[in-house]
């Protein structure tokens, strides 16, 4: 593949894959860092992503080394921040390469320590908007929060939680699980129905 081929994002991984470590000693630990808070800096950035793009950082890049193993699953913080900061094409080559569909979902809010660079980017609530790993929705009248998302068939798993002030070693516990969900695309658009149904009485 030539550079002129590549979108603006690859180009900036190449460019940092290819003089990481230039004026240094060799170090893996700072050429993964580095990869990973340049595809964070492209996501952020609002840069464009062509479709292809993970499957590019996953071959040429050795995305496996550096891309994270997150509490909801492998490079899901990169999939959060482009829903936090609504980067859909970031968000589309991200599902695209995960192989599932987007979920998106109503009354979203994403937590203020969403992994947006961006001061302007740190949460917020929209009417609409995908989920992803640590967004929170209505859902059986409780606040939900996702915990993972699926794919083959792409379905989120969701929990309510409960407030509890149990002293550990670590500190205060202050919430356990009360309801656990598994929630499909097709279960959203069924409860989506079912309340314009009442509000149209």
């Amino acid at each position: 593949m030539t550079c002129n081929k590549d979108s603006a994002v690859i180009q900036l991984l190449r460019l940092v894959w290819d003089n990481a470590n230039a004026a240094t000693g060799k170090s893996y630990t700072r050429l993964n860092q580095s990869m990973w808070d340049a595809l964070r800096v492209a996501i952020d950035g609002g840069f464009s992503f062509d479709p292809d793009d993970y499957n590019t950082i996953s071959e040429d890049f050795r995305f496996s080394c550096w891309g994270g193993v997150d509490r909801g699953g492998f490079a899901e913080r990169f999939y959060e921040c482009a829903c936090v900061v609504d980067n859909v094409s970031a968000c589309r080559a991200f599902e695209k390469w995960k192989g599932r569909n987007p979920v998106v979902a109503d009354d979203v809010k994403y937590d203020c320590h969403a992994v947006s660079l961006s001061t302007n980017h740190r949460g917020g609530s929209r009417k609409r908007a995908r989920l992803c790993v640590d967004a929170k929705f209505p859902w059986d009248d409780r606040t939900v929060t996702v915990t993972s998302i699926a794919s083959e068939p792409t379905r989120v798993v969701a929990c309510s939680y409960v407030l509890t002030y149990t002293y550990t070693t670590s500190g205060f516990s202050r919430s356990k699980i009360d309801r656990r969900y598994t929630i499909t695309p097709a279960m959203i658009h069924e409860e989506r129905a079912r309340r314009k149904d009442e509000q149209n009485g």
